[in-house]
């Protein structure tokens, strides 16, 4: 009689798998936000060193960089080594996202109940017996390629300034 008002029975496998998937969702969630947060301070002393390069060349283009040579080789050196660090710690996390998420959802199609609020039973996710058919993705996260392309941008940019003044 007791359990008439609930759809499912909760015994203590179902809660520790619900406490695992709270804590996988948790992580993800967490690493994500702090790879926004260290992307973006790394995209902003990138920024400031582009823009730091961009003032020490001179405004005529034909003449020669002379004495500012160092400064801006030295400038567009470490602005190369911050893009690629920046692109490894962009991979290195978001390969973390994605595995957290996948184990969330590897535990959630265990959970009764939490696929059908997960996927407002939405057709296209069905398969014909009506059981999720989605497999664990593989890859970056869409947000970790955008911020890895954003990074390989400041990285070219970097790379060009160095031949420019090599040449």
């Amino acid at each position: 009689m007791e359990n008439e008002n609930h759809l499912f029975e909760y015994d203590e496998k179902f809660k520790i798998k619900l406490e695992l998937w709270k804590y996988f969702t948790d992580d993800s969630a967490k690493i994500k936000d702090r790879m926004w947060t260290i992307s973006s301070w790394m995209f902003s002393v990138q920024a400031g060193l582009l823009t730091f390069v961009a003032n020490k060349f001179p405004a005529d283009t034909q003449q020669s960089v002379g004495t500012n040579y160092s400064v801006i080789a030295g400038a567009t050196v470490v602005g190369i080594l911050l893009g690629l660090f920046t692109i490894i710690m962009i991979f290195q996390y978001g390969n973390h996202i994605r595995g957290m998420w996948n184990r969330a959802d590897m535990i959630r199609r265990e959970l009764p109940g939490l696929s059908d609020i997960w996927f407002l039973k939405s057709k296209k996710l069905t398969d014909l017996d009506g059981k999720f058919a989605v497999t664990p993705k593989k890859g970056l996260p869409g947000v970790a390629k955008l911020l890895i392309y954003l990074s390989f941008g400041f990285t070219t940019a970097f790379i060009a300034l160095f031949i420019i003044v090599r040449y």
